[in-house]
């Protein structure tokens, strides 16, 4: 959820007349005629614009800060607002970083997986895509892609929606993605028929170790 107060660089406290002062300071430093093309400059007025309009409508405002309340309340975290393609790319690797220190065997998969959602969020990943800074995408999935390796398939498969959806296009980071799911469901698949199969030679050897001494 947005912390529209951060957006506007407002304290909770703000009075509706602050909150007007701080959007025209916003909009006169971010409007769009000013910024050549800037799509982080656009993507921003369109944040400013919209906490404007929570924060100075009574009704909207209660509810706002009613859901807010009840989201810190269970622990979530408000964000600050726009997301860029570099910060999001830092943010990956410093997960890449922390899951190599991971035990395996002790880790908390759905935690990690999580963790990975959160990062990439349908609206993350909708002002990434609108952004438009497509070379980035490919690193930012890359950096991932040894946390998602970590996850058992199940896991696997929700941790990667939202990389195959910044993927979308690149049919070379897809096939690697997909290649990535199917090869943890085979080791899954042969793992669990290792057991049974050692047990059936293990009878089958016992049985000939029989008939061969009688």
């Amino acid at each position: 959820m947005k912390d529209y107060y951060q957006i506007l660089d407002l304290p909770q406290s703000a009075t509706p007349r602050e909150i007007k002062q701080a959007f025209r300071r916003l909009v006169m430093q971010y409007h769009p005629d000013k910024q050549n093309g800037d799509v982080y400059a656009q993507a921003r007025f369109n944040e400013i614009k919209e906490a404007y309009e929570v924060l100075i409508h009574p009704q909207r405002k209660e509810d706002y800060l009613q859901q807010r309340w009840l989201l810190r309340a269970r622990g979530a975290e408000t964000t600050e607002g726009l997301v860029t393609a570099p910060h999001l790319l830092k943010k990956c690797l410093e997960l890449n970083q922390a899951a190599r220190n991971m035990d395996l065997h002790r880790m908390h998969a759905a935690g990690l997986t999580r963790k990975i959602r959160s990062l990439l969020r349908a609206e993350v990943v909708d002002e990434l895509i609108q952004q438009q800074e497509t070379e980035i995408h490919p690193s930012i999935v890359k950096a991932l892609l040894p946390v998602l390796s970590m996850l058992p398939s199940a896991e696997m498969e929700k941790a990667a929606e939202p990389l195959l959806r910044l993927s979308a296009g690149n049919q070379l980071l897809l096939r690697e993605i997909n290649k990535l799911l199917q090869d943890k469901k085979e080791r899954e698949r042969w793992q669990r028929m290792q057991v049974p199969f050692i047990v059936a030679l293990t009878f089958f050897l016992c049985w000939m170790m029989y008939k061969m001494s009688h």
